[in-house]
């Protein structure tokens, strides 16, 4: 709510175009009156305009697209840093799924070179977040609770499977120091050396095997949320769902059924990973909506939905600390 002004910038007129098909998605932000929509390209703007910003975010197209590499090199993000403000951030999307581990590895390095702070986040498997700052970055956990208790922050969140302030911190994972070891000697991107564009010899797609070398660095620390130091029961809630997602990721790396099965039974304030075996609120609300063909087939997946989820107070999370969302 307390945005006070967004310039959306989009290349592709059919995108623009588009915008009406998905509202359900965008929620028709396209109408808000703070929302200024430019048929751009979004480096040029950033180029000639004298504006700058508190926040910069980009998901441009994934690496694997001839030509996206002017949209990760290191021109580009010192481009960004010029139009930031005192305290901003740029939040980049880093795909897992459409480029090569030397290809993402080579866009992390570039990021370390271009701002000196960064973070890594990872809120799905396959999705990565950098987040990049002149300045060091802090979060206060107050308002941190205060954006969930915003009716529509509170429903982007829960659609992202990100229903708690806990889930939402677990997902945060290297730190610079973490990302420093997970590059190695990775190259970073210029406008002058584009390395990224040579996709065919560096190995194809990231495989689940190349996606786990994340979980190699260590855990990043959470000094950075202010009021999270005299909150241990909200410290140890952060981690159980830290853990269930490394369970999570580590499954998929490894094949282990019994480990997304830990994974379920390890988070208590998300249901993103019961997602994958039709358990979460929205599949079966679709379930018990469909006609009924089989009551006794439906009545044996809740009890094994039942089975999977977490005990309603367990000892890694009840305890008497139930302050916030």
């Amino acid at each position: 709510p307390e945005v006070e002004s967004i310039v959306a910038i989009e290349l592709s007129e059919g995108v623009v175009r588009g915008l009406p098909f998905f509202e359900y998605e965008n929620g028709r932000a396209f109408e808000d009156p703070r929302v200024r929509l430019l048929k751009e390209d979004g480096r040029h703007y950033l180029e000639l305009t004298e504006e700058s910003f508190d926040v910069i975010t980009l998901e441009p197209p994934p690496p694997i697209v001839a030509g996206s590499v002017h949209l990760y090199s290191r021109d580009f993000y010192e481009l960004c840093l010029e139009h930031l403000n005192r305290g901003g951030v740029v939040a980049q999307w880093l795909p897992l799924h459409a480029q090569s581990l030397a290809s993402a590895r080579m866009t992390a390095r570039t990021f370390l070179d271009a701002f000196p702070h960064v973070m890594l986040w990872l809120p799905s498997v396959r999705d990565a977040v950098l987040v990049g700052a002149r300045d060091p970055l802090a979060l206060d956990l107050g308002r941190l609770f205060d954006s969930y208790e915003d009716p529509g922050t509170r429903a982007n969140l829960d659609a992202a499977y990100l229903e708690t302030p806990e889930t939402f911190l677990a997902t945060y994972l290297l730190d610079r120091a973490g990302i420093e070891v997970w590059v190695g000697d990775a190259p970073a991107i210029t406008d002058d050396r584009p390395l990224m564009e040579f996709f065919r010899h560096q190995g194809g797609n990231m495989s689940d095997r190349d996606i786990g070398t994340l979980l190699v660095p260590p855990q990043a620390a959470l000094g950075w949320v202010g009021g999270l130091d005299g909150r241990p029961a909200l410290r140890r809630r952060v981690e159980w769902e830290n853990r269930a997602l490394r369970l999570y990721v580590q499954a998929a790396v490894d094949g282990q059924p019994g480990a997304r099965v830990a994974a379920a039974r390890s988070a208590v304030g998300t249901e993103f990973h019961l997602y994958g075996f039709g358990c979460a609120g929205a599949q079966l609300e679709a379930l018990r909506a469909a006609p009924a063909t089989s009551p006794d087939l439906w009545r044996t997946h809740v009890e094994r939905c039942r089975q999977l989820a977490p005990p309603a107070a367990s000892p890694e999370t009840g305890d008497a600390d139930h302050d916030g969302p």
